[in-house]
């Protein structure tokens, strides 16, 4: 009795501590990351401007990406602002937002390329279930027109084997009966 009660307890106890090393090597892997992206370097305001420039120069570019690129801008504006005041940390965030937002208009310009393929590829598709179909329908219309092709020979061939049967069977004279003389009685 007893030693059942200890091995329930002992699995609650491992389940705890099975549990409590799960959290702490989540905290641990948050930590790390958090740790590892802030020791990633911000790229300063002349760069964040130059990347704005170059993603700005193709015209439809410029007018998919306006959103992203105008906040980004004006995060660097209000960086510039910051620093001139003397709040360099403040600074250093808005210029961190600023290269988020550049980043989320370098995400938007691929996903507005992978639209493109996506749109072209559905495109073909619909041209090649297209030719799928037409294919398809014609080779039913052959296997209809051979079932009908085959009917109709079957039905010849019939039409001949009864002409043949009768043909012989006119060409054969009947057979006389034999008649059979009975004794008389």
């Amino acid at each position: 009795m007893t030693d059942c009660l200890y091995r329930g307890y002992f699995r609650g106890v491992n389940l705890r501590s099975r549990l409590g090393l799960a959290a702490a090597t989540l905290l641990l892997a948050l930590l790390g990351s958090h740790l590892a992206s802030a020791a990633e370097p911000v790229p300063n305001r002349d760069q964040l401007l130059s990347k704005i420039a170059v993603m700005e120069r193709p015209a439809e570019q410029k007018k998919t990406l306006k959103l992203p690129l105008d906040a980004a801008k004006s995060a660097l504006d209000r960086a510039r602002d910051a620093r001139a005041a003397g709040d360099v940390e403040h600074g250093i965030e808005l210029e961190a937002l600023a290269s988020d937002y550049v980043t989320i208009a370098k995400d938007m310009l691929h996903a507005a390329e992978l639209e493109a393929a996506l749109r072209k590829a559905q495109t073909e598709y619909g041209k090649t279930e297209a030719a799928r179909r037409q294919t398809e329908t014609l080779l039913e219309a052959t296997v209809a027109q051979r079932e009908r092709t085959q009917a109709q020979l079957s039905q010849l061939s019939q039409l001949r084997a009864e002409r043949e049967a009768k043909k012989s069977a006119e060409s054969v004279p009947p057979k006389p009966k034999k008649v059979i003389k009975r004794a008389k009685p």
